[in-house]
């Protein structure tokens, strides 16, 4: 729900929220020119965590399994952040484009696909050949060479197999 609604939302700078209180006298500063409100019953606060308080808007809370990361004074939906192995929706990964599938216009986080890492909530990359990793993944190093491959120098190349019966 919205924290501060009306026009008393409006007294806050970008970040801040409205919240009844002592009366206070307010100056905010827009397109540099400074503004003296007259002496009011709003108090502003910091914008809660997992929300976003955009400019002389009341307060937001970021989408679901979105988070503000800790930190407070968000002031747009763009500061809410999808946790570690996890990229937005809106998102379309590599194995999402070769199947065909859409990412769609939904807001709010998905797990990372299996095979891919997603380094950060923006961008889902897919494990090198012949490496594969479990959805979730975050780093490079989760992608790991399949069965019957090694790694070599980075690279995942067919094992070779002896067979002491066949040599």
């Amino acid at each position: 729900q919205d924290a501060a609604q009306g026009s008393s939302a409006c007294v806050c700078a970008p970040g801040w929220h409205a919240v009844s209180g002592a009366r206070t006298s307010v100056s905010i500063t827009v397109l540099g020119h400074k503004i003296d409100a007259a002496p009011s019953d709003i108090n502003c606060q910091p914008c809660f965590l997992d929300h976003y308080c955009p400019s002389f808007s009341p307060m937001h809370a970021c989408p679901q399994k979105m988070t503000t990361m800790g930190s407070t004074h968000a002031i747009s939906i763009n500061n809410c952040r999808c946790p570690v192995g996890s990229v937005r929706k809106e998102q379309q990964g590599p194995q999402m484009k070769q199947q065909g599938v859409r990412g769609g216009d939904e807001t709010g986080c998905r797990e990372c696909l299996p095979n891919c890492y997603c380094p950060d909530d923006s961008l889902e990359v897919q494990c090198k050949n012949n490496s594969e990793s479990s959805a979730g993944s975050s780093r490079t190093s989760q992608c790991v060479c399949k069965p019957l491959f090694e790694d070599i120098e980075g690279v995942c190349v067919a094992a070779c197999v002896a067979h002491p019966t066949q040599y």
